[in-house]
């Protein structure tokens, strides 16, 4: 699926965004097509150089930040950074964590695998919460919560190419072995 400015719609998102201010829909809008870039970017096996393209998205980033985006996605979400205040780490850690799934990189420990799910699941929370206009101590503690739920069931999650994560702390017989990726932004 190729991501646009109306991709959210097609998400089990979709209906919720009907319930937002207009500038709130459209800056969550173009947040989900940039998250949904990245992954596609990332896990998509037409993509002819992925890593040049999720280098050419980090420095479109700097650019955003810098007040010079070359893109039409680019010069929206610098409206919304401004508007937001959304942090330059709400892109940059989500871009990393895209380039680890390039790399098949694994994870032995849920240490290990909560550093990845904080760059592509926890730290877009924090853009949502920026966007909602979710500040103060909430807005800190509530995606760390999640986050540990998160890990606690990831040995359930399958992502759409139906690889399995596995619990490291579990022996051969009990779903034990080496925690794989578990995709990108879609957990």
């Amino acid at each position: 699926m190729a991501a646009d400015k109306n991709s959210y719609k097609k998400s089990s998102f979709g209906p919720a965004f009907l319930f937002l201010e207009k500038h709130r829909r459209e800056a969550l809008a173009d947040y989900y097509e940039f998250c949904r870039r990245m992954d596609d970017i990332a896990d998509e096996p037409d993509v002819q150089n992925p890593a040049g393209e999720l280098d050419f998205w980090a420095d479109e980033i700097a650019r955003v930040y810098d007040g010079r985006p070359e893109t039409d996605l680019g010069k929206r979400l610098l409206l919304h950074v401004r508007e937001f205040g959304i942090t330059q780490d709400r892109f940059l850690m989500l871009i990393d964590g895209m380039r680890a799934d390039l790399r098949g990189q694994t994870y032995t420990t849920f240490e290990e695998l909560g550093g990845y799910m904080y760059r592509v699941a926890v730290i877009v929370g924090f853009a949502t919460l920026d966007i909602l206009g979710v500040k103060g101590p909430e807005a800190d503690i509530r995606p760390q919560r999640q986050q540990r739920r998160g890990q606690h069931h990831l040995q359930r999650l399958r992502d759409r190419r139906g690889r399995r994560a596995v619990c490291p702390d579990r022996g051969a017989g009990q779903g034990g072995g080496r925690v794989r990726r578990a995709g990108g932004v879609h957990l």
